[in-house]
């Protein structure tokens, strides 16, 4: 019994919101028809319960962009901001219609800046590919004129940022994220013997840099520029040795993979360069960005780079006849990003250099 009293209470519900939303429909109605007799004075009093609850969203923008037309025709500026502003807080992507809307609308529309203040990066994920640098090539042979082949694997990032705009064009940007880095080693050793080795290296990424927007329409293409820094959190590797002069034959030697952390460089540091495209998606936005980052200094610790330096010793050295080339990562990146402008409608406020001798010598009264 309890159950279906429930029932007809939420039916009821529902059938008053479904009326006062058609009565809201006709008040909008109502009072777009006392603004084409013009009749304006009665049409801010007949708005305001709806605004105040009724409304959808949508309906209340139309209601906000009618006062400010009413108050413009009234001659109360004040109040016509006040509207104007508020619908810009409910869509502050909106736009006039330079073409059909009033000319007072127009102008009113100059005095306020839509452009957001902070953009949150909220989700940026993409794919790396490493570029190496050798500074000094080294080989337990002797051979150190030779280089080995560095050949990178298809590595990830992912991580966010913060966009902070100084005007609708140029802004700055903090990025920090997580990437991995990977990639394949390969060199013939003693004339015939061949050294494989597989690496993979884990950072965190902290990326400051500029940004400028070529314009604001739905597909905005954009270039960036900064400076990288990245401390390792991790870094691992594997061997592989084919002996081909051994007394009884041909043999390989292999290993498990195994930490190398402490023969690498814990922060490294570059500058990277790049470029893409945003996408609108009503109030928020797609970003597809490609850089490259090129790295400033070695990622090897040269103090622990051959065995016995500096008390130094390790077994690879001997048992893969392997000691790190000196070389720089760089790396090619794209990324994917969805951006959330956090948008703050506001007035512009223009500064004369009448206004501020009066803001600065005005007096108390």
């Amino acid at each position: 019994m309890r159950a279906k009293w429930v029932l007809c209470f939420l039916l009821l519900l529902e059938c008053f919101a479904a009326f006062a939303q058609r009565n809201c429909q006709e008040t909008l109605q109502l009072s777009r028809s006392n603004f084409d007799k013009g009749h304006l004075y009665s049409i801010p009093s007949i708005l305001k319960p709806c605004i105040d609850k009724g409304f959808t969203k949508q309906e209340k923008i139309q209601a906000y962009w009618l006062l400010t037309q009413v108050y413009l025709l009234v001659d109360d500026p004040i109040s016509a901001e006040d509207s104007y502003l508020k619908l810009l807080n409910l869509d502050p992507e909106y736009k006039v219609d330079e073409v059909n809307d009033p000319v007072e609308l127009v102008y009113l529309s100059r005095n306020f800046k839509t452009t957001p203040v902070f953009s949150w990066h909220m989700a940026k994920v993409g794919v790396n590919i490493g570029n190496f640098t050798v500074i000094n090539a080294q080989s337990m042979d002797g051979s150190n004129q030779s280089k080995g082949d560095y050949k990178s694997k298809l590595g990830f990032q992912i991580g966010t940022g913060l966009e902070i705009h100084l005007n609708d064009k140029i802004s700055g940007i903090m990025d920090v994220s997580f990437m991995q880095r990977s990639f394949d080693y390969n060199r013939v050793m003693f004339g015939k013997d061949v050294l494989f080795k597989k690496e993979r290296n884990s950072f965190f990424v902290v990326d400051l840099g500029g940004k400028y927007k070529f314009n604001k329409k739905k597909i905005a293409p954009f270039v960036l520029a900064g400076f990288s820094m990245n401390m390792l959190l991790g870094s691992n590797y594997e061997f592989n040795y084919t002996n081909s002069q051994g007394s009884e034959g041909a043999f390989e030697s292999s290993g498990p993979s195994e930490s190398n952390s402490n023969q690498r460089t814990s922060f490294n540091y570059g500058a990277y360069l790049g470029g893409g495209a945003q996408m609108r998606l009503k109030y928020s936005f797609v970003s597809f960005e490609i850089k490259y980052f090129k790295g400033f200094n070695s990622n090897v610790d040269r103090s622990v780079q051959y065995p016995f330096e500096n008390g130094y010793h390790s077994d690879k050295n001997f048992l893969y006849a392997h000691v790190d080339d000196d070389y720089i990562a760089n790396s090619f990146l794209f990324n994917i990003s969805w951006i959330k402008p956090l948008y703050k409608p506001r007035k512009i406020n223009k500064l004369t250099t009448k206004n501020i001798f009066n803001r600065i010598f005005k007096k108390n009264k």
